[in-house]
């Protein structure tokens, strides 16, 4: 367990800039994540957080959720080819934090199964994120609602410049 090993302290002298960066198919689960919590909750000035294509279990991404609510200056978030979206009441909790993230710029959430009660929850929490310049939902096999909704959540975003809708 690499993240148990290392203290909060240890990681933050090594980070460059506010920029964590853990992908690559790591396969991330509660106790590896469970370690790196703790981390992310006093790296109170990152701004961008990649942590896809890591196949985070649910148990770690509900200790996620929690650690991300420390997180205010978080402009960019990458957490797609992660299974969590199919999870309604955990994604819930997540788009709940989502819509406290007013300086986010960016969201990747590909590939993660947003579709029916997790679709809706991240249109509400998508009409809130009004510096939002990069979306990047692909991959996600929406149904028509979803698609609609989205669709209505979207076209609220006056300062969107990108985004990938590809494969729904």
């Amino acid at each position: 367990f690499f993240f148990k090993q290392k203290t909060a302290y240890e990681i933050a002298q090594r980070l460059v800039g506010s920029e964590m960066c853990i992908r690559d198919s790591n396969r991330i689960g509660y106790y590896d994540l469970a370690g790196l919590t703790p981390t992310i909750k006093e790296l109170k000035s990152l701004t961008t957080l990649d942590l896809s294509e890591n196949y985070i279990s649910l148990e770690g991404f509900l200790e996620l959720v929690e650690a991300m609510k420390e997180l205010k200056s978080l402009t960019s978030l990458d957490l797609s080819t992660n299974s969590f979206g199919q999870q309604p009441a955990e994604f819930l909790a997540f788009t709940k934090t989502l819509k406290e993230y007013k300086c986010l710029t960016s969201l990747h959430l590909r590939r993660v199964g947003i579709g029916g009660e997790q679709g809706h929850s991240l249109a509400a929490a998508l009409k809130e994120l009004k510096n939002l310049t990069t979306l990047d939902l692909a991959d996600n096999y929406w149904g028509n609602d979803d698609a609609k909704v989205m669709s209505s959540a979207i076209s609220e975003l006056k300062s969107l410049k990108r985004l990938d809708l590809s494969y729904n």
